[in-house]
């Protein structure tokens, strides 16, 4: 019969490198709290009514 086949032909070399993924995409800034809203001042409380004058005595009764 014929004599020895030939060696197969080795394959072509690496394949290309895989590319690179892209970066994983920056989340966003936390948004920033909003200042505490200042409470309302106290309400003034109303002045002290002033009290009635006192009524004069009678006078001295005459002897």
């Amino acid at each position: 019969g014929p004599g020895p086949r030939p060696e197969a032909a080795p394959g072509p070399g690496p394949g290309p490198e895989a590319a690179p993924g892209p970066g994983a995409a920056p989340g966003p800034g936390a948004a920033p709290d909003p200042g505490a809203a200042p409470g309302p001042g106290a309400a003034p409380g109303p002045g002290a009514a002033p009290g009635p004058e006192a009524a004069p005595g009678p006078g001295a009764a005459p002897g």
